[in-house]
């Protein structure tokens, strides 16, 4: 009985505390920008990680969750960029630019 009434406090504790998807959009991925030539790709648990640098020569990392597409159809020396504000991510190939859209489940975020 102890154990059930340890449980559901946990439960009640721990659930609903992180941020909603919307909620995170809008606080920590909408500010971000990205821009940066992919040297190299690395893949961890849930994230997508692209090392590079950007165009003036400063180190610098994209790591998000989400974006396998982008990961799979990423090569090196492609460009990852991102303006603050919005929510779209751009790939530009050598002789093509893709749209990769943030998404909270199955809706789109603008």
């Amino acid at each position: 009985m102890k154990n059930i009434f340890l449980l559901i406090i946990g439960f009640l504790l721990f659930s609903d505390c992180g941020p909603t998807c919307q909620e995170f959009v809008e606080r920590d991925f909408r500010p971000k920008v990205y821009n940066l030539i992919i040297l190299e790709k690395d893949y961890s648990t849930r994230n997508v990680i692209f090392f590079g640098k950007d165009e003036s020569g400063i180190l610098d990392t994209f790591e998000e969750s989400g974006y396998d597409d982008l990961y799979d159809k990423a090569d090196l020396g492609d460009s990852v960029k991102k303006q603050k504000g919005k929510t779209l991510i751009y790939l530009v190939k050598k002789d093509t630019v893709l749209e990769f859209p943030c998404y909270c489940g199955q809706t789109k975020i603008e």
